[in-house]
């Protein structure tokens, strides 16, 4: 996941199957804290905060551009600020792509549960301390790997091992369509103060499964359009007699 901006976050989809952290075309977005965050890392000053924001929303490389660059849109008000903050992996030109520094690749995380429901909720972009908290929460937690493998676009395995007192933490937008399962047994997946997926696994080795059910509303939809294609279809058919 790479957080990007100008016109690159265009075409970066429309090339590529590259995840970001947003896109260029967000209507319905359920997560403003998202919006927020790229604000923030856009527009912002502060290094330090846009480093929480990355690893609170779970991205890997930062891209920016400076006025050298040839990008045409430069929405990056302090392009340089992760300079000396972050790992460096490419530079040309005025273009650089900085390395997140994670504990762990990947979209889970196992962490303490108690930490994560005591976190505040994070106000406005500039809410560095609730910010920087979860980030903290999300990858201060135990030393135990969680491993996710996308199946399509619609299910995500997940592979954690947890213990009491432990949750496990899924840097995706809540939805509540996103349905987990463990052994074909729902497992409980609540919305965290990031408005993010909390996973509430039971102690033990857990391959979970979660997938993204389509909504009631949307199933009407399509039975409706049907139905609504063979009224018109029927209408010529006696039209023409």
């Amino acid at each position: 996941r790479t957080m990007v901006g100008g016109s690159t976050r265009f075409w970066y989809n429309a090339w590529y199957s590259g995840a970001q952290v947003g896109g260029g075309s967000e209507q319905g977005l359920q997560n403003f804290k998202t919006i927020q965050g790229q604000w923030q890392m856009l527009m912002g000053d502060g290094g330090d905060l846009s480093i929480a924001w990355l690893q609170a929303l779970g991205a890997d490389l930062v891209m920016t551009h400076n006025k050298q660059s040839k990008e045409y849109y430069h929405d990056w008000g302090f392009p340089e600020k992760f300079v000396g903050k972050l790992e460096t992996v490419y530079q040309q030109d005025g273009d650089y792509i900085f390395k997140v520094a994670r504990k762990y690749p990947g979209l889970a995380r196992v962490v303490d549960k108690k930490r994560l429901e005591g976190l505040g909720a994070v106000v406005g972009a500039d809410d560095f301390a609730h910010v920087r908290a979860y980030a903290d929460v999300v990858e201060g937690g135990p030393d135990n790997a969680a491993s996710t493998k996308w199946e399509g676009i619609e299910k995500l395995h997940v592979k954690a091992r947890v213990a009491d007192g432990q949750a496990v933490v899924v840097q995706m937008t809540h939805d509540p369509n996103w349905k987990a399962y463990l052994n074909g047994t729902r497992v409980p997946a609540a919305k965290d103060v990031m408005g993010q997926i909390e996973l509430l696994a039971p102690a033990g080795e857990n391959e979970m499964e979660l997938r993204f059910e389509t909504p009631l509303e949307n199933r009407l939809g399509g039975l409706l359009s049907a139905i609504t294609a063979l009224v018109c279809g029927w209408l010529m058919i006696t039209g023409r007699r």
